[in-house]
């Protein structure tokens, strides 16, 4: 049931596509980070007017030249040197793809909460229903017993009436436990993916086992430190603070490097290599108040999950208590 619950609950399979999501995104924040590779392969004709570019007046330098070929093959590369921006931007990439790879294992703690809760549920509830039957049972033979007494004149008409009633009771306790019972095992079919018209049977009955001592405290240093629902919150304000770091970053300067090679001439076999490198500086001056939007926005987004982390320990901390 637990397996069964692992692979086809609905809660599990979206969690899983929230991470290949997350990994999207991550590469896509990434990307500022890593070089940038082009190729192009351009064969034209053209014919150029110089005129339209300030070109004359220069004697035996005619204002159309062409039409004429060129071929041109060539290779470009940018990669950026400095951009505080994009590195923090690739830290919060990587702190939402750990925060979703969290919520993940949280959905998979979920479904085998909830599916042992149903499946406990559904023993319970046939041993419910043999334990009713046995009563309704028990009070069928009391009442055939008090008709025969009655019969014989050894009990008096109330004491058959009152054995009815009884039975009557019984049997409506076994009625009741009977669809419950159902409704458990319907509950538990679509928590692990049956079909609700596919009968199935409890093979493990789950005999009662006390409990362990358990520290309050250790088990609450405990969950802190290992339950996934913290660790997500805890990834998720490391995403933040990283998404506040690069907010920041964008006033200033970045740094990156340019650079193509190919070959270029009248026709592919007459093409010469040729090259370029430049370094480029972009220095910000004004933005128009973006850079400032967007350091409140992420500075608002920042103190609503160190919220949302304080509320998960403190609801932690009652989660366990109250399990104790």
């Amino acid at each position: 049931a637990l397996r069964r619950g692992l692979q086809q609950n609905l809660g599990v399979l979206l969690e899983e596509q929230r991470v290949r999501q997350a990994e999207g995104i991550r590469w896509r924040l990434l990307s500022g980070l890593l070089p940038d590779v082009s190729g192009v392969i351009r064969q034209t004709r053209e014919k150029v007017n110089l005129a339209a570019f300030g070109f004359t007046g220069f004697p035996g330098v005619p204002s159309i030249i062409g039409p004429f070929n060129v071929f041109d093959a060539r290779v470009g590369v940018s990669q950026p040197v400095l951009d505080l921006s994009a590195t923090h931007e690739a830290k919060q990439g990587a702190a939402e793809l750990r925060a979703e790879q969290y919520s993940y294992d949280d959905a998979r703690h979920v479904v085998l909460l909830v599916v042992t809760n149903l499946y406990l549920q559904a023993v319970a509830g046939d041993s419910r229903v043999a334990a009713a039957r046995v009563q309704a049972e028990t009070a069928e033979s009391l009442y055939r017993l008090a008709v025969d007494q009655n019969n014989a004149g050894v009990v008096p008409r109330l004491d058959v009436l009152r054995a009815d009633v009884e039975r009557k009771a019984a049997t409506h306790r076994r009625i009741t436990a009977e669809n419950d019972a159902a409704r458990a095992r319907l509950a538990l079919a679509r928590a692990i993916g049956l079909p609700s018209t596919q009968p199935f049977s409890l093979s493990d009955v789950m005999s009662f086992a006390p409990l362990a001592p358990l520290d309050l405290a250790a088990a609450r240093t405990e969950a802190l430190r290992r339950r996934p629902d913290v660790l997500r919150a805890e990834a998720r304000v490391t995403a933040a603070e990283s998404a506040m770091r690069a907010a920041r970053a964008t006033r200033l300067p970045s740094v990156s490097v340019d650079g193509n090679v190919g070959w270029i001439g009248n026709a592919a076999s007459a093409a010469e290599r040729t090259f370029a490198v430049a370094a480029n500086v972009h220095i910000p001056i004004f933005e128009a108040g973006r850079a400032e939007a967007r350091v409140l926005e992420r500075s608002a987004e920042l103190r609503q999950r160190q919220a949302e982390l304080q509320d998960v320990r403190a609801n932690v901390s009652y989660e366990i208590e109250t399990a104790l």
